[in-house]
């Protein structure tokens, strides 16, 4: 929960000093808004890897390698939990920063009084929020990547399935294309709305609900108020007030190492759909709906994809440019192609990424920054997609392509599908939250040795084994 607590370090930075701060995120954005506020010191600009995703803020925000070409006094580091700290300060070192310019403060123990006016209502002209629709009004606040969103939609599914007289406002703090497509077909999101100044916090009061999802399967209810629950949905009430006593009571927080989490829901027999649950609510499956766009469907059919298979290389690199712990190289990629082409050259190979992905070898088709509906149908009508664990693996199994999925750190019980070609080799896996810095190998071996065990002929000849018994094929809308 983002409040008072988070308050900006101001006894560690000089008054009108000139800043910048590390982290555009949802703390981020907080402490920028209390110095535009307070005129406390000069806040030059923002640093965050994923600077493209904010260009319309009034603050200016910069990738971590501009650093070195700015002229500061204190660099403050907006991170709730200190478990990205060292690699921030790797980061920052690299840029040049000395150890005495960083400030970190996170979470603070206690705090005497409110930054923000209560009931506070920060809406945009015009914009009708879920409160002013005469229905209950729930706003869920998710803090998710990509992969996430899979496991949330399986849960505001449920919310939906116990209390159908409801309109839900999705808060996020990067809003983009791909979620409100992702959720275009539950009719009962109202809106969408980008958590930019903390926007969740000004507005939940107003709402008979509001929580915050996160997508490693923990709750925050904020605010709930029964008596605005209509009498058919005693049940929704009874056990909203029930996940209000589990969530106190459970010693299990998004702070804790993330191994703690996996072993206590491996020994409950939890995945990441039905942690959601907390003896609650009745999450038993794993499948959400995809909607599927007809522009998008006509682009697919006149980009002439026949037989293919899909492949993605990535799945993102840790903030001092080295890559995950659970990346496979790109030379292993390299070989696979080969490997495939010789053995079915009548199959092409297409790669799927983000605008600036690395290219694989061998590929028959690039196709890099689409648009998430034409991914979609890319994906739908794949052969077979070949990928490690992440988004476009649960995007794929959803609209039911199967998948070779190479496994090592991140927990195949958690996150895998029965129905995929799941890939493990060796003894050396699942290691995934055994510290904070999740990403880093538990180990410290610069090639893992569970992602390096995989060789290209082992994942091939799992390929075969499902190609054998699938030579048919059709396009799928």
């Amino acid at each position: 929960m983002l409040d008072d607590k988070f308050l900006f370090p101001f006894e560690h930075v000089a008054h009108n000093s000139q800043i910048l701060i590390y982290g555009a995120g949802e703390l981020g954005q907080a402490y920028a808004k209390q110095i535009m506020i307070t005129g406390y010191c000069n806040l030059l600009g923002i640093i965050d890897r994923n600077c493209k995703s904010y260009v319309d803020t009034v603050i200016p925000v910069y990738p971590p390698y501009s650093i070195h070409t700015l002229s500061f006094d204190r660099i403050v580091v907006a991170l709730k939990n200190p478990g990205g700290l060292p690699e921030i300060r790797r980061v920052l070192a690299n840029e040049g920063v000395p150890d005495e310019k960083i400030v970190f403060i996170g979470k603070r123990d206690k705090i005497a009084w409110n930054l923000f006016l209560d009931g506070s209502v920060n809406s945009s002209v015009g914009e009708k929020l879920a409160w002013n629709c005469g229905t209950v009004s729930i706003a869920l606040f998710l803090l998710t990547a990509m992969g996430g969103m899979f496991f949330i939609k399986r849960f505001i599914q449920e919310i939906v399935r116990l209390l159908p007289d409801c309109k839900i406002d999705i808060y996020i703090t990067q809003l983009g294309n791909p979620i409100r497509c992702f959720y275009s077909d539950i009719p009962n999101i109202n809106t969408f709305v980008q958590n930019l100044g903390s926007r969740y916090i000004q507005n939940r009061d107003q709402y008979d609900l509001a929580m915050q999802v996160n997508s490693g399967g923990f709750l925050t209810v904020d605010v709930f108020k029964p008596d605005r629950i209509p009498s058919q949905y005693v049940d929704f009430k009874n056990k909203i007030q029930y996940l209000q006593k589990r969530i106190k009571n459970d010693e299990y927080t998004d702070s804790m190492p993330r191994i703690v989490l996996f072993q206590n829901r491996r020994f409950h027999g939890q995945n990441a759909y039905t942690a959601f649950n907390y003896g609650v609510f009745d999450i038993q499956d794993k499948k959400v709906s995809i909607p599927l766009n007809v522009e998008a469907w006509k682009r697919f059919n006149s980009m002439r994809l026949e037989r293919y298979i899909t492949l993605n290389y990535g799945n993102g690199s840790c903030k001092d440019g080295s890559k995950i712990a659970k990346m496979w190289p790109l030379e292993r990629f390299n070989s696979l192609i080969q490997l495939f082409k010789k053995q079915y050259p009548a199959i092409s190979v297409v790669q799927l990424g983000t605008a600036d992905a690395e290219r694989i070898d061998g590929a028959d088709r690039y196709i890099f920054g689409e648009s998430f509906e034409l991914v979609i149908h890319i994906l739908k009508n794949s052969i077979l997609h070949i990928d490690i664990e992440g988004g476009l693996v649960h995007l794929a199994t959803q609209l039911g392509t199967k998948c070779a999925v190479l496994f090592g750190p991140t927990p195949e019980f958690y996150y895998g599908y029965e129905e995929n070609i799941n890939i493990k080799v060796g003894n050396c896996h699942d290691c995934c939250g055994v510290y904070m810095d999740s990403n880093r190998c538990a180990r410290g071996m610069e090639k893992p040795e569970c992602m390096y065990s995989i060789t290209p002929e082992i994942v091939m000849e799992r390929v075969k084994e499902h190609l054998k018994f699938n030579d048919t094929f059709s396009l799928r809308w």
